[in-house]
């Protein structure tokens, strides 16, 4: 095929080498945006009793009530608002990341605190996995590792395609080398 194509093998290496160039840059991009947030969500993790306003990431127990529940722990508990489409089951071990908004100064029984922070999930995510902040961050950085792996692979087939393409311009790749062409010293 070096022979046939000669001169002109750097266009067939450019045309593999552009795609596989973009969909790394596109993947790495991606992957490293996705890490980013996971990292947010996992450095958001506060305990229940230490809660302010702003990002929070909670984890607990689920106690549906309403529209939404509560995520109870064993220093206190937190209403949730805005679940999306999850189904949890009472009792199930969940992990809430949203905004605490305010808190319900009056909201709990007799033996609460009497101080429930609301926390909107709709931005966020609810999940019954309380391993999910790991792995999803696990999944991104493969996937920007595989983005930087891919554009590596067309920048090698771009030069690779360009030195084999200047050699055949040159002839060096159709003629064979003799043992009596090399000069003697003397």
């Amino acid at each position: 095929m070096i022979e046939w194509l000669g001169p002109t093998l750097w266009i067939p290496a450019l045309l593999a080498a552009v795609p596989l160039v973009t969909l790394g840059l596109l993947l790495r991009r991606s992957g490293k945006s996705r890490a980013a947030r996971w990292l947010e969500a996992e450095s958001a993790r506060c305990d229940l009793r230490n809660l302010q306003a702003g990002m929070v990431t909670v984890s607990g127990r689920w106690r549906p009530e309403g529209n939404g529940g509560f995520v109870d722990g064993d220093n206190g508990s937190v209403r949730v608002v805005s679940t999306g489409s999850a189904k949890l089951v009472a009792g199930e071990p969940v992990v809430i990341h949203g905004v605490a908004t305010h808190d319900e100064g009056d909201a709990g029984s007799y033996r609460d605190s009497g101080r429930v922070w609301v926390v909107d999930a709709s931005h966020g995510f609810v999940s019954g996995d309380p391993a999910v902040l790991g792995r999803r961050r696990r999944a991104a950085r493969v996937r920007a590792s595989l983005g930087a792996a891919l554009f590596a692979v067309g920048v090698a087939t771009a030069v690779l395609g360009g030195v084999l393409s200047r050699r055949a311009h040159n002839g060096e790749l159709y003629s064979p080398v003799a043992d009596d062409d090399t000069p003697e010293r003397g």
